[in-house]
């Protein structure tokens, strides 16, 4: 057997050994790192200089050579497998999890997410006090934990394919990840604390960059940013609904009672419907002091006050003022159009109840390009009324409202004195029979073609 071949081997078995032990690895590489330095001194003042020389430099290249072949070869191939197979194998003894999700350009939907393997339930929590509890089959409570105000509501649902994860995939779903297409970051600092990264391999178009704890091999922060970066928000092919990049920081096993996770109403708070529900953090802008109804006189055909159709959205706010709130909408792609006739054609089929309808429609509306940004809603909620703003050619819709939790009534009437107050006989004496007419238990609507 030659030197090379026994030197070999050794480093075989030398890399096997250490392959699932981090902490020795590193002490090893140390030590190599060491003895190469020393060796480098290494000085035989009875041999030649010339000899010397070569000997000193020999056996400093070889201990080099060998402590790559080791890095290279035996040892960092492995790392990622090994060091990842950690984190995956401590993840599952975990029992709880408190998921806080912060989103720099939009941090007014920052959330808690928590999370029992208990339960097949979400907890969300926002900022502002406002907390959804929702169920697999897509029933949502509601909590409003500033005025103890609470609401039953049917929602998405989750855990299906293309829908919201179930709170389990939050606990297992790094486990899920082929440990051998995990890509090693190193370490770096996060306030004074030194963590391990990995990058995982893209999933649903979004990049992540987890950073876990080397003693626990727990993570503590993940880092989600889309995988194509974003075109500018004014580009009208933007998809509204793009995902946004977001920062995630894990607690596991944090105390989590049983009671956090129920769709029943906790004490002390009053279940209401929809209607008088308030939404925390979403309070009415008030009428303004100096408010002149007379600014606000529709006129059909032409616009609302100074406003006319056809205005940019420059020209409305230079009229009308600035708005409460701006929103941004889509139009559906020909994608989900499509999509949406074969959910309701298989509703019809096959009669789905409105809890697996509304799981097929969040699905669709997952999808990154479901909504492609055309044009924007300017609130005036303080006002009572809405515009909508069209990319292309400009003012397009004037809504005016009631008294709502949304909206301020609007004080405004049309040029011939329709106001919120006007009773359909008050319409019909005003601007004649309607083109149509359609009456339901509450409500009647007349339509004006010609106007």
């Amino acid at each position: 057997m030659n030197t090379d071949e026994k030197w070999r081997r050794q480093f075989e078995q030398l890399a096997h050994t250490l392959e699932d032990r981090p902490r020795l690895r590193s002490r090893v590489m140390e030590q190599i790192e060491e003895r190469c330095e020393q060796q480098t001194r290494v000085v035989e003042p009875r041999r030649p200089a010339k000899l010397m020389r070569r000997h000193v430099v020999r056996a400093a290249a070889v201990s080099l050579s060998l402590a790559a072949v080791l890095l290279a070869v035996f040892i960092l191939p492995g790392f990622s497998k090994s060091a990842f197979a950690q984190v995956q194998a401590a993840l599952r003894k975990i029992q709880t999890a408190v998921i806080t999700r912060e989103f720099p350009d939009q941090p007014g939907v920052n959330v808690r997410l928590l999370v029992s393997s208990r339960h097949d339930l979400y907890r969300m929590e926002w900022n502002d006090g406002a907390i959804t509890i929702q169920s697999r089959e897509g029933r949502n409570l509601t909590l409003n934990s500033k005025e103890k105000l609470a609401q039953m509501t049917p929602g998405a649902g989750f855990g299906l394919e293309g829908e919201r994860l179930a709170p389990s995939d939050f606990l297992d779903g790094l486990q899920k990840v082929k440990a051998d297409a995990v890509r090693v970051l190193g370490k770096k600092k996060f306030g004074g604390r030194e963590l391990d990264g990995f990058e995982l391999p893209p999933e649903r178009g979004m990049r992540r960059r987890v950073w876990v704890d080397p003693d626990s091999h727990l993570p503590v922060r993940e880092e989600i940013t889309p995988a194509v970066a974003k075109q500018p928000n004014d580009d009208p092919r933007v998809a509204t609904l793009r995902p946004p990049r977001s920062t995630v920081t894990y607690e596991f096993n944090v105390d989590l009672t049983d009671e956090l996770f129920s769709l029943d109403p906790p004490v002390g708070y009053v279940l209401v419907d929809a209607s008088d529900f308030k939404w925390p953090g979403r309070e009415l802008p008030k009428l303004p002091d100096d408010l002149d109804a007379a600014s606000y006189v529709l006129i059909p055909g032409q616009g609302i006050g100074l406003a006319r159709f056809g205005m940019s959205k420059q020209e409305v706010t230079a009229v009308l003022g600035k708005p409460n709130e701006l929103n941004l909408i889509g139009e559906r792609s020909e994608e989900r159009k499509n999509t949406e006739e074969e959910i309701a054609r298989k509703a019809k089929e096959e009669n789905w109840d409105n809890f697996r309808v509304n799981r097929e429609r969040k699905r669709v509306m997952n999808q990154s390009q479901s909504l492609v940004r055309t044009s924007e809603a300017l609130m005036y909620q303080s006002l009572g009324f809405h515009v909508v703003v069209r990319d292309d050619t400009g003012l397009e819709e004037i809504m005016c409202w009631p008294k709502s939790s949304a909206f301020q009534q609007f004080v405004g009437a049309t040029d011939l004195g329709v106001s919120m107050n006007s009773s359909p006989a008050d319409v019909k004496r005003v601007y004649g029979e309607p083109t149509e007419a359609v009456e339901s238990e509450n409500s009647q609507s007349l339509y004006y073609g010609k106007l």
